[in-house]
């Protein structure tokens, strides 16, 4: 979330900033009709920059395509690499991190070609970043550290603090916590005397105060962070104040939803609610910014619930699971879109590539033949320029093959990364959400409040719980299980207390100190409910979960006392319009990845029975690697 706010404020430091965006746009526009050459290719990644600030990402490609024709036709460097760079932001702000990355790489490489040191650091930072978010944190924050110490060499004051400030803000998403304060801290340093100095132009200050708001806030969300919830008010109302006479709707969005998160904490429901309001507000007079509606629809519903209002409360939380419903559905349309048209694109030019170079080396053959007939003399030479570019050839082609390992690689983390997040939302699947809602409703039937607040709260915290580990590609054991034990006591309530559930941990694992791919145990604990204990009449169900200590790694054990799957099959045959979970097929899949990764987890579902041979449940055990 910390990273979202920063991405959509830090979009305000480019340049239309510091002009009235009609007089900008215009001035573009002349520029385009009457310059040449170099200077029309800026021109036209101008055009294509500002569209992106705007997030008109179709106008931004147009030009920015338009601009990389014309600079390669010059052979103009500086206007490639810019347009490759606006290019790899379009499509990292769409979440499509492998063409992004392509275009970063290239752009990278040519600023390198010509020693622009100052621009191939801040496309080395923005391949950092993306790294890091893809799950190669490793490297990204490598490359990151690697481009902040090319711009402190080089003094470049501005895009120092701005790359402080991005460098704080991904430690910060990572829970590396004296990181993040260390590099705010560097960015305050400059900053704060840079200010104060006399001869700055209109854009340096306005770009310093910029800055500066976003140091601010950042140490306001560690106060916040660190319940130091005066601090951290303090510094909001100072930004507010500091906003009052400057326009800029988003920046004023997220200083308003900050705030609101800040009384929520302090339990001054009241203040919070008035600010959540005026978020709201403000949302309805800029551009869309889905993910914050569902936060504010979210927070808002908390504070009805608390004050005693569950219909407003499951009111704005439907608003909230709507939005987000779409925003995911958008992204992961727009995804497949993308991968199906860049494999496509990727088979043509791999096809034509070679078909080019057969065609040449057909030429190649020939003429040295030709030569060799007209000229004896010269076909010793012929035959060594042959060799020569032969091996040329092979070179060039032992590096795409190496390129397109590495692509190949991205590819797989980014999938991994994708798959993950699929597998995370599948968790709280609509039939589970319509569940919950109907048990809500029963309680409100019988006028049970404290039942249906009860339930709500609980609800709640399983969701975002989900959300919260969305991002993440592993978790502590330790949470897993809180987050299996808030599913089966929602469960356990909603079904009516029909079942028992036990968890154990061996007492040589530690769970805090022991790592595990975020919700994996969920859809065999969802499996055994639906499937197993539900259908039981004559006893009460029973779901154990044991966690254990194997050859280098732990065994997760998860047995019900249900029907077995043989009679579930008969169940499930007869049903005319039953729910179908993916999870469990997702949660395959996303050990079939873990395998690429040279590692050996597996899965066994077990079929139990008595001492009659009659059906007495079903055990699902689980091997991961430490």
């Amino acid at each position: 979330m910390r990273l979202l706010i920063f991405l959509f404020l830090f979009s305000l430091t480019s340049h239309t900033t510091f002009c009235q965006k009609e007089q900008y746009l215009a001035e573009l526009r002349a520029k385009i009709a009457v310059e040449k050459d170099t200077m029309l290719a800026n021109a036209l990644n101008g055009m294509g920059a500002f569209f992106l600030d705007e997030n008109n990402y179709d106008s931004s490609k147009f030009y920015l395509q338009k601009a990389f024709s014309l600079s390669e036709k010059l052979k103009f460097n500086r206007g490639i690499y810019t347009s490759l760079a606006n290019m790899g932001g379009i499509e990292y702000r769409n979440s499509r991190f492998a063409p992004a990355l392509e275009y970063f790489q290239k752009s990278l490489a040519a600023a390198e070609a010509v020693n622009d040191e100052k621009t191939a650091a801040k496309i080395l930072s923005n391949i950092g970043e993306l790294n890091v978010a893809i799950g190669n944190s490793e490297l990204g924050f490598k490359q990151l550290l690697q481009a902040t110490a090319v711009l402190e060499k080089l003094r470049d004051t501005l895009p120092l603090i701005s790359l402080y400030i991005r460098t704080s803000l991904i430690y910060a998403e990572a829970k590396e916590k004296e990181k993040s304060s260390l590099f705010l801290e560097k960015a305050q340093q400059i900053c704060r005397p840079k200010l104060a100095a006399n001869n700055l132009t209109l854009k340096e200050k306005v770009s310093l105060q910029l800055y500066m708001r976003h140091i601010l806030f950042n140490q306001g969300i560690e106060y916040k962070e660190h319940n130091e919830f005066e601090k951290a008010l303090a510094i909001q109302k100072q930004l507010a104040e500091e906003m009052k006479d400057i326009a800029g709707g988003r920046e004023k969005i997220f200083y308003e939803y900050q705030t609101a998160r800040i009384y929520f904490d302090m339990k001054k429901y009241r203040e919070a609610m008035e600010y959540c309001n005026s978020t709201l507000t403000l949302l309805q007079t800029t551009d869309s910014i889905p993910d914050i509606f569902a936060d504010v629809y979210e927070l808002r519903a908390g504070i009805y619930e608390l004050s005693g209002m569950p219909a407003s409360a499951l009111a704005d939380l439907k608003m909230s699971k709507k939005i987000n419903e779409e925003i995911f559905n958008d992204e992961m349309l727009n995804k497949t879109q993308i991968l199906t048209a860049k494999q496509e694109a990727d088979q043509k030019n791999r096809e034509i590539i070679y078909l080019n170079k057969e065609k040449q080396t057909y030429k190649w053959l020939i003429a040295i033949a030709s030569i060799a007939v007209l000229i004896a003399g010269f076909a010793l030479i012929i035959i060594l320029r042959s060799r020569k570019l032969q091996k040329k050839l092979l070179t060039q082609k032992n590096q795409i093959t190496l390129h397109e390992k590495k692509l190949e690689n991205n590819r797989l983390q980014i999938q991994l990364f994708e798959l993950e997040q699929a597998a995370l939302r599948a968790q709280m699947n609509p039939h589970f959400i319509f569940n919950s809602l109907n048990s809500i409703q029963h309680y409100v039937i019988k006028s049970d409040i404290e039942g249906a607040n009860k339930y709500i709260s609980m609800l709640g915290s399983l969701i975002r719980l989900t959300l919260e580990y969305a991002a993440k590609k592993e978790i502590l054991l330790n949470e897993e299980l809180v987050y299996i034990e808030k599913y089966l006591c929602l469960e356990k309530m909603r079904m009516q207390d029909s079942f028992d559930y036990t968890i154990t941990v061996h007492e040589t694992i530690e769970p805090d100190n022991c790592s595990i791919p975020p919700m994996l145990l969920q859809p065999f604990v969802e499996n055994a409910i639906k499937h197993g204990i539900k259908y039981l009449k004559d006893k009460k169900g029973k779901i154990e979960i044991a966690v254990m200590p194997v050859a280098g790694g732990c065994k997760y054990l998860i047995t019900d006392n249900g029907i077995g799957r043989e009679v579930t099959g008969r169940y499930k045959s007869s049903a005319t319009n039953g729910h179908q979970s993916k999870g469990i097929a997702l949660s395959e899949m996303r050990i079939a990845l873990l395998r690429k990764e040279n590692l050996t987890p597996s899965i066994e579902i077990i079929d139990l029975y008595d001492e009659s041979g009659t059906a007495s449940g079903t055990q699902v055990s689980i091997i991961l690697p430490a």
